[in-house]
């Protein structure tokens, strides 16, 4: 590959590299601050580099667009944050907190080559560099309760999922003869009908993107891997993890207009209204917060899909503004929790937030903010995610997906103010209060969290630049 070539993909080198540095500053013993400098350090560089004019790159592997570069600089993005709040969270902990970030910066590579992957080849080296590393992130802190069930499950059901990811690749491979997802595209569209060696190897690549999306049917992992994770891989988990995914969706399906097809449309139209439906339900019964924003991951990712079989009518860009609104809205949530929790457990039941607004309450109003965006109140960026959907289903004429996505949304109206109310309950008497932890740190998170709880009200008022700036990539 030119010189020039490798230039383009400097995103990837630069996380890549950061991690050797940061393994070899744990040769020479560097201490915890030190290194989560140098991982914040790596993801800031990368943003930089990210913010310079678009380029286009195009070879077998890899395509490095505006609309990879958008996901990389959101992905990279969450990165940050969660190393923001890794710090407090890992200090003093059981385990050696430093080779974290090794692992969180592999994590990232992985998904970063996602973004930018239009073969399946490089989907598949993206998405096991990624799931190596979650497998160990998962079961970090191995002496909590349910870390190693949790990565354990992780392992076995992402094993599956590659299986059926690459039995889907080879009969798509077997009947086009090409793994480039534009090439593939266009013989399908040269078809007068479709094989159904097709139809079963997108089949089971929707079984294996299913698995890593915890979309219905392929849910039943998410709820506890993410109780057993550590509250920021948990993070990662809902944002970085799933982006990586949803982007090579958009690219296979989305862009290629391959969603368009009545077998693939069919399938992604089940798995939209069962995930919706079944993500919501499940989460009204639940206590465990951790829980709660699982089962409504799995809502989130049917909203999406929703977004996506709109297609005509920019499905794909309001796919992409509601996956950016609902990251910010995630990593929010999850960095509340995170500040928190102590030493011993995380802050993952009802009762820990009981009476917050009382005690803390700019921590409170954050957490506030954020559950109201997930829920789609007005005023929040989440309401403009959800209307946009909304509009481009109706103007389809996807009344069945749109009627069940207003039912959805009413159902998870109960579980996302119980939240709430829990925030303005007073507290019990025996009720523990959390640690504060470092006042700088706890500072710095607090101002972190208040700035994203700022842009989710700015993007709810004002999300007209967002939009148009969305629409200027994705033209």
């Amino acid at each position: 590959m030119p010189a020039i070539d490798l230039i383009k993909l400097m995103p990837l080198i630069i996380t890549s590299s950061g991690a050797l540095i940061i393994m070899l500053m744990l040769a020479v013993r560097s201490g915890h601050k030190t290194v989560e400098i140098a991982c914040l350090l790596v993801y800031s560089i990368g943003l930089a580099y990210l913010s310079k004019p678009t380029f286009v790159f195009e070879d077998n592997l890899f395509v490095v667009d505006g609309f990879g570069k958008l996901f990389m600089g959101l992905i990279l993005f969450s990165g940050l944050i969660i190393t923001f709040i890794s710090y407090a969270y890992f200090n003093e902990k059981e385990e050696n907190p430093k080779v974290y970030y090794v692992l969180l910066l592999l994590a990232t590579l992985g998904a970063q080559t996602l973004c930018i992957s239009h073969h399946f080849i490089s989907l598949f080296l993206g998405l096991e560099i990624l799931s190596m590393a979650l497998y160990a992130l998962i079961a970090y802190l191995r002496t909590r309760n349910y870390a190693i069930e949790a990565g354990m499950k992780y392992l076995i059901m992402a094993a599956f999922s590659s299986a059926f990811l690459l039995f889907g690749m080879a009969l798509i491979y077997s009947e086009t003869g090409t793994m480039d997802f534009a090439a593939i595209a266009n013989i399908i569209k040269l078809q007068s009908k479709i094989s159904p060696y097709l139809i079963m190897g997108f089949g089971l690549l929707m079984v294996g993107a299913g698995f890593k999306l915890s979309i219905v049917p392929f849910h039943l992992w998410a709820a506890d891997v993410y109780q057993g994770a550590p509250m920021p891989v948990t993070a990662f988990i809902a944002t970085i993890s799933k982006g990586g995914m949803l982007i090579i969706l958009f690219r296979l399906l989305g862009l290629t207009r391959l969603i368009s097809l009545t077998p693939i449309f069919t399938l992604m139209l089940i798995i939209a209204l069962a995930s919706m439906l079944v993500g919501n339900l499940l989460a009204v019964r639940q206590r465990n917060l951790k829980r709660i924003l699982a089962y409504s991951s799995i809502a989130n990712m049917g909203y999406l899909m929703a977004a996506l079989l709109s297609i005509d009518e920019d499905g794909l860009q309001t796919a992409t503004l509601y996956t950016m609104i609902y990251f910010v809205a995630l990593l929010t949530a999850f960095g509340v929790l995170s500040m928190l929790s102590t030493k011993e457990r995380d802050a993952d039941d009802l009762n820990d937030l009981k009476g917050m607004f009382w005690q803390k309450p700019l921590m409170a109003s954050i957490m506030t903010v954020s559950m109201l965006s997930l829920a789609g109140i007005p005023l929040t960026a989440g309401f403009i995610g959800k209307f946009y959907i909304l509009k481009s289903g109706i103007d389809t004429g996807q009344w069945l997906l749109m009627f069940t996505l207003i039912l959805a949304s009413i159902i998870g109206l109960f579980y996302y103010l119980k939240i709430i109310v829990a925030l303005f309950t007073e507290a019990p008497s025996s009720a523990a209060v959390p640690e504060k932890g470092h006042p700088v740190y706890y500072f710095i998170n607090l101002v972190v969290m208040f700035l994203l709880t700022i842009s989710l009200v700015v993007l709810g008022v004002y999300p007209q630049q967002l939009i148009s700036i969305l629409h200027t990539i994705l033209s």
